[in-house]
């Protein structure tokens, strides 16, 4: 038995609820109503314990916001063995980020005195003139900042392009990035796009993006121990004892144990995802939100939380189609609105919830990643709106189908993503050791294409190490056609996806390039092509900040 499992293992002898209080009046509104009781009780307990032992997770803080009250509570650890997570306890937030970066978009918006040449329907061309191009000179031109912010603008995704460069250089990569959908059409998750906007408030402003967030949002609200850099964070655990930096972790099924993850440092994410922070600052953040009060002008909030795009179904929750506004999700369950989104990172997980109409709010931060934050808010959202037990979903019986479903795509990939290739397999055109070397592309981070020497059967194996880790272990289908199984960050073992992968041979017949369906979540997308690089000694050094200047040619097909 494991050390995690062990703490789990019985909800009696395991005394893990840390730092339950209400907030004092210096950090809410005075009570105007006798004191509520606190949700926290033994049967919300429970269904945490489960959900740490279920899903996985070393530890989460929990914030509950109702009326006037704000109560504040952490179950399990922020590091293991033995350091207990509180509400004081720091984690990274992920992409709820994103909803700070819209706000800091929004003052920007509304300050027609300093900054009348920002406005929802200005092109992030006209702003950031240089740097923001996209491989369409129409979409370049007419990609706004309200686009941006709601994920309409035509790009898919290309998470796996950001980490390893500065930020500026990360928006200039947008160039060599293809576009799949028409401009204000389809909903497409794209960090990227959040990164640029990050960008421009940084060029308008002339501030660095930290410093505004702290000087106009987290200031005025209180938020004392917000942090936009990891350096900073880890400055104020020191000279704060009752504060500490949980440490990220990743579950390895294999040895059945949580594998700590390192903190990132120095990821150019910015507003798409870089905050660290506790529960008792999100408490104050979510609470202005609810009452729509605090250092935002008055017209900013409702132009927040204003639907701009349709979503695709993904939460079992909401009864109808879910909107995406600017850096939250609208949805509506069991006739009740409710605002909110989420957050991952290697090792980290966060939900963010609240229902205006009921003045209810929960912020979740967990040093696990899986949607196992979401759980014990769904439990408080159910309780409060006294959803009968045969209508809530069982989001424990939910992961478990969805994992299984998961690996039935895995398993099927071959014939799913090759419906006519021959059976059996034409042979590779050369030897493993031909395909290997290191492989570019001018917005990807340098891939590593090697022959394995720790699974069962010798195989190629794709390797992203810089920014968030990317592994792609190679199943020959037929010819120099494979499938990729997609594996990322650092401790990553079961695969999130399998995809379309393969090598392209130059005029004289040797292996030049090498493919892979790496945007697999927009559908139906286009290969990513790497160039192969000369031979060097250390593959692995080869210096990514170069790679824009490599060709500026598009690397799709």
């Amino acid at each position: 038995m494991t050390v995690a499992e062990d703490a789990f293992s019985s909800v009696d002898k395991t005394p893990i609820a840390n730092g339950l209080k209400p907030m004092n009046d210096m950090q809410v509104a005075k009570e105007t109503s006798a004191p509520k009781i606190s949700p926290f009780d033994a049967e919300f307990e429970r269904n945490v314990l489960q959900t740490l032992k279920e899903w996985h997770i070393p530890g989460m803080s929990i914030a509950v916001i109702d009326g006037k009250h704000t109560w504040t509570q952490g179950y399990g650890y922020a590091t293991l063995p033995d350091t207990p997570a509180k509400p004081s306890t720091l984690y990274y937030t992920g992409s709820t980020t994103k909803s700070f970066l819209a706000a800091a978009a929004a003052m920007l918006v509304h300050d027609n005195e300093k900054y009348s040449h920002v406005q929802w329907d200005t092109p992030m061309n006209e702003l950031i003139r240089d740097d923001f191009v996209l491989e369409d000179e129409y979409a370049t031109s007419h990609v706004t900042l309200e686009d941006a912010l709601s994920h309409r603008t035509g790009m898919p995704g290309h998470t796996l392009t950001f980490g390893g460069n500065t930020l500026k250089e990360s928006v200039r990569s947008l160039r060599h990035l293809y576009l799949n959908k028409p401009i204000r059409t389809t909903w497409q998750y794209c960090n990227l796009m959040y990164m640029a906007v990050s960008h421009m408030v940084e060029v308008v402003t002339g501030s660095w993006l930290g410093d505004f967030f702290k000087e106009k949002i987290w200031a005025p609200l209180g938020m004392t121990s917000t942090f936009f850099r990891l350096d900073d964070a880890e400055t104020y655990v020191q000279h704060h004892q009752d504060t500490a930096l949980a440490t990220g972790y990743s579950w390895d099924k294999g040895s059945r144990t949580s594998k700590p993850v390192p903190h990132w440092r120095d990821m150019p994410v910015a507003g798409a995802g870089a905050i660290i922070s506790n529960v008792v600052d999100y408490a104050k953040y979510v609470r202005s939100m609810i009452e729509q009060s605090g250092p935002l002008p008055s017209q900013a909030y409702p132009d927040l939380v204003s639907p701009r795009t349709i979503m695709p179904p993904f939460d079992p929750h909401f009864n109808y189609t879910m909107l995406y506004s600017l850096g939250w999700m609208i949805g509506v369950y069991h006739g009740h609105t409710i605002i909110t989104h989420g957050g991952g990172l290697d090792g980290f997980s966060s939900a963010m919830m609240y229902l205006p109409g009921n003045k209810f709010g929960v912020v979740v931060l967990a040093n696990g990643q899986s949607r196992g934050t979401e759980v014990p808010a769904w439990y408080l959202i159910d309780n409060l709106l006294q959803v009968p037990q045969e209508k809530r979903i069982n989001m424990f019986e939910w992961n478990e189908s969805a994992q299984v479903e998961a690996q039935k795509q895995i398993e099927s990939a071959p014939a799913r993503l090759y419906p006519l290739a021959p059976s059996p397999g034409l042979p590779l055109t050369f030897p493993l050791a031909d395909y290997t070397g290191v492989y570019t592309h001018p917005a990807y981070r340098p891939l590593v294409v090697s022959v394995t020497k720790d699974t069962p059967v010798t195989r190629l194996r794709a390797v992203a190490e810089e920014g968030v880790k990317v592994v792609l272990n190679l199943r020959h289908v037929t010819a120099d056609h494979f499938v990729g199984d997609l594996v990322l960050f650092t401790h990553g073992v079961e695969p999130l996806a399998a995809i379309k992968a393969g090598f392209k041979l130059d005029i004289q017949g040797k292996v030049s390039e090498f493919g892979a369906e790496l945007e697999f979540l927009s559908g139906g997308g286009k290969m990513i092509w790497f160039k192969r690089q000369p031979y060097s000694e250390d593959a692995t050094l080869l210096p990514s900040a170069t790679l824009a200047s490599q060709g500026s040619e598009n690397h799709c097909s």
